[in-house]
């Protein structure tokens, strides 16, 4: 079993990995630093995202895809390259669907960072969101501090937004979204909570379909059908040889999350192990992770 300090090493590599991944695809070069924290956030002025080094793992990876929308937005302007130059300003967009549906500026933020999550990581985002981030027996429809959706609505959004990445076409992305969703709906049951109110759920959709359709801007990094291929090839690898493993990590992320929606539809979970092993192949060689002074400075 690794030390605490090599674990909170390997976190962290992983993480600022990631993270330099989802903004190359981006076309946005992620330039901050994944730092130990005690919950998930992002700290927009400095450019690091901070994740609670202990409780993360290799599972809880996705949620950094919505903390990087975070620091999209707190940059104001995004600019991507496919084809011709796009641009988003974030900021105006927060500002102007508040206004046009009624919300808070705090709760579009969160919407706007989950679809942004949604859209570069796919399923891996959505499953951690629902099975581990939120929790299904707080009340469905009560927002917290005005500053959050409530995590029933969330939920609701994702699986939505999960289904739109199909656009239209025969692909897997609507069934499982069905599968989280109805995951989400028995864990809520199991927690005494009654989810029938489905017109208080969903009545955040217009707004969160309308935050969808602005991040084409991002086309380069949107979660594909040939990604999910991919995923799928690397899921079959995963039954068998690390070695050989080669794809990105929001692939790797989705074939883990795969493997694991199998084995909980047969009423039990992965092995334990699994999540440790891909945590340390995603942060690569010990001797070039980056190492946590006890300031919250770093060293390498």
């Amino acid at each position: 079993m690794m030390r605490d300090l090599d674990l909170a090493r390997v976190r962290a590599a992983a993480a600022q990995r990631y993270l330099t991944e989802i903004g190359g695809m981006c076309g946005l070069p992620w330039t901050g630093m994944a730092l130990p924290g005690v919950s998930d956030e992002h700290e927009r002025h400095h450019g690091t995202v901070q994740y609670a080094f202990a409780s993360a793992d290799f599972w809880d990876l996705p949620i950094l895809a919505h903390e990087f929308g975070h620091v999209l937005e707190g940059s104001h302007r995004a600019t991507a390259h496919d084809g011709i130059e796009q641009t988003l300003d974030f900021q105006s967009l927060v500002k102007s669907r508040a206004v046009e549906f009624g919300r808070d500026e705090r709760i579009v933020r969160e919407y706007l960072s989950d679809a942004f999550a949604v859209y570069v990581a796919g399923p891996a985002f959505v499953a951690t969101q629902l099975l581990i981030s939120l929790d299904p027996s707080a009340q469905p429809t009560f927002d917290p501090n005005g500053t959050h959706p409530s995590d029933s609505r969330r939920a609701v959004a994702a699986c939505a937004l999960l289904a739109r990445l199909d656009d239209g076409s025969s692909t897997p992305f609507a069934g499982v979204a069905a599968v989280l969703r109805e995951l989400w709906i028995a864990m809520a049951s199991d927690a005494g909570v009654d989810l029938a109110v489905a017109d208080a759920l969903e009545r955040d959709l217009p707004l969160v379909d309308s935050l969808w359709d602005e991040l084409s801007v991002f086309k380069s990094a949107r979660f594909t059908t040939s990604r999910w291929a991919a995923a799928a090839d690397a899921a079959s690898r995963l039954r068998s040889d690390f070695s050989i493993l080669d794809v990105p990590i929001g692939e790797l992320l989705v074939a883990a999350w795969q493997i694991r929606l199998e084995h909980l539809s047969g009423g039990k979970d992965v092995d334990a192990g699994l999540g440790d092993r891909l945590l340390t192949f995603v942060a690569g060689p010990m001797d070039e992770l980056p190492v946590p002074l006890p300031a919250g400075g770093w060293g390498t």
